[in-house]
């Protein structure tokens, strides 16, 4: 699990790797969640480099690879996307599976105040779900070439 900083972008996004069988994946696969509808920020080549170093052993000459950006909450305004991410890799890390993650409704108003409670207390808790509907970005595969 890996949390991303897309410089040019001032973005950031949380993508994972998980085997098959693992986390409700059927075949291996790198997952991306992006709470900023419409960005593709997981497509500039440091991104790329980096989910090729995650996905494959160093030296492999493999030169695809398939990315598939989960469903995910879209976050309101623009300054949250890091919140976002460390939600979704606390979700990960208590066990959740991708079905599971898409599923997730945070309460984006409670994140910060979550955060640094995390922070202080030296542990990360589940963040808290959101009361009402919330809008989501949509999952798409992509298939990437080694840059």
């Amino acid at each position: 699990a890996q949390v991303h900083h897309c410089k040019n972008e001032h973005h950031w996004l949380f993508t994972c790797e998980v085997p098959a069988g693992g986390a409700g994946s059927s075949q291996g696969e790198v997952a991306v969640f992006d709470s900023l509808a419409g960005s593709e920020a997981f497509l500039s080549s440091a991104i790329k480099r980096n989910l090729f170093d995650i996905a494959y052993p160093k030296g492999s000459k493999a030169d695809t690879l398939l990315i598939n950006r989960r469903r995910a909450q879209a976050q309101r305004g623009g300054t949250q996307c890091g919140d976002f991410c460390i939600a979704y890799m606390v979700a990960f890390a208590h066990g959740d599976s991708f079905a599971q993650m898409e599923q997730q409704s945070f309460d984006q108003k409670a994140m910060r105040a979550h955060l640094a409670d995390c922070l202080q207390k030296n542990t990360f808790t589940r963040f808290s779900t959101a009361r009402g509907p919330v809008r989501s970005t949509t999952s798409q595969t992509y298939k990437i070439h080694r840059i």
